[in-house]
């Protein structure tokens, strides 16, 4: 039984931060943004 899904990402820079934003449908998510790093990144 194959799983239709859709992931879409975008990142921007917000107050000198990097931020993501995403829409999805089916199993695809993002539970959390990992900035291993730094904020330099």
């Amino acid at each position: 039984m194959p799983w239709h899904a859709h992931l879409h990402i975008d990142y921007t820079l917000e107050q000198q931060r990097t931020v993501a934003r995403f829409r999805h449908s089916g199993p695809l998510r993002i539970l959390q943004s990992l900035y291993p790093e730094g904020d330099g990144i």
